[in-house]
């Protein structure tokens, strides 16, 4: 969840599902190449790169300069993140995304409904 930015998805390739938590319950975006999904700020939201073929997608973040540019460098170039098999390794990578980009990374425990998963149906789709 993040509390400064509001997180855009443009999907170049692929398919990309984003799941977010509000009020009225949890809804579910499937993006293909061409569609943009939105992630308000103030709602936990989790995506899923769901195609076969895995995803391209362009990321944006309003307003910008919030730190969050350096969570990404961090996941893409360092490998941050890229082993979370144990609770220890996922509270780390939660402690340091916490650091760097004010976002909260919650478990399955602490999401607002269901836990997303890639069968997930949400609001009657699959």
């Amino acid at each position: 969840m993040h509390t400064l930015e509001e997180e855009g998805f443009y999907i170049l390739e692929g398919e990309f599902t984003l799941y977010v938590a509000e009020p009225q319950g949890i809804t579910k975006q499937v993006g293909h190449p061409g569609d943009f999904v939105w992630g308000p700020r103030d709602y936990p939201h989790y995506y899923h790169i769901t195609g076969e073929q895995g995803a391209r997608v362009l990321t944006c973040l309003i307003p910008g300069g919030s730190g969050f540019t350096k969570f990404f460098y961090g996941i893409a170039v360092k490998g941050r993140g890229a082993d979370l098999s144990t609770d220890e390794k996922l509270v780390e990578f939660g402690e340091w995304a916490a650091q760097i980009s004010g976002q909260f990374i919650i478990g399955p425990d602490e999401w607002p409904g269901e836990f997303p998963n890639p069968g997930l149906a949400v609001d009657g789709q699959s």
